[in-house]
């Protein structure tokens, strides 16, 4: 019978998990330790925010660049502008800071998903949608030297569907660092620390892995 816990697993645990001979326990290990380019759900969702947003580029900046707009008037618009900025118009004609800051912010991006405890649904789409709008407004700012943005909402700076990928994903990933990271520290008191034994059968044998241990003992 395996344990119903809450799993949480810690260096040195895993470590001493990495031993254990029970497939179960070799699958979860190399999951866990699977780089960001072999995660089947980050990559499609950076690879399909990057394709929407050079394309949904593409097809404004040939029907209405540069002075074109749908509808003409109205709250909400789909029209043609050019910025030299960051997202919603900051940081103006700041073109090879922002390139660099784009590799930045992708560098750390890689490195919460290398370091971060655990690699659930939401941490990698927070992940997946901040990458696939950094690298697609990182291409034109490379290329074009300027950002093509076509949203408008209002009196709302006019965006894109990277600058809108990149605050969803920014949205998500505070989230879960400000409100889910609370949560986990006041369940740890309660929290066993799975180990190898755990995840094996009951009829095999205790000595396959004996590397268990209670939470602040």
């Amino acid at each position: 019978m395996r344990l119903s816990v809450e799993i949480i697993i810690k260096e040195h645990s895993l470590k001493h998990c990495q031993q254990c001979e029970h497939p179960q326990m070799r699958s979860y290990t190399l999951k866990t330790l699977r780089p960001w380019y072999k995660d089947w759900l980050l990559v499609p969702i950076v690879i399909v925010v990057y394709i929407l947003d050079q394309i949904t580029k593409f097809w404004v900046e040939r029907q209405l660049c540069p002075f074109g707009a749908i509808p003409n008037q109205g709250p909400l618009r789909i029209t043609c502008t050019y910025n030299s900025g960051s997202a919603f118009g900051l940081f103006n004609d700041q073109t090879i800071f922002l390139i660099f800051s784009s590799f930045i912010a992708i560098g750390v991006m890689l490195w919460i998903y290398h370091n971060h405890p655990t690699h659930g649904y939401l941490l990698r789409l927070s992940l997946g949608l901040q990458l696939g709008g950094a690298t697609g407004n990182l291409t034109d700012r490379i290329l074009f030297g300027q950002v093509t943005d076509f949203i408008q909402i209002g009196f709302w700076p006019v965006f894109n569907l990277a600058d809108s990928s990149i605050v969803a994903g920014v949205s998500i990933l505070g989230w879960l660092l400000i409100f889910k990271s609370r949560t986990q520290v006041a369940e740890t008191e309660n929290t066993t620390i799975i180990s190898c034994e755990s995840l094996i059968d009951s009829n095999s044998s205790p000595d396959d892995c004996n590397h268990g241990q209670k939470n602040g003992k």
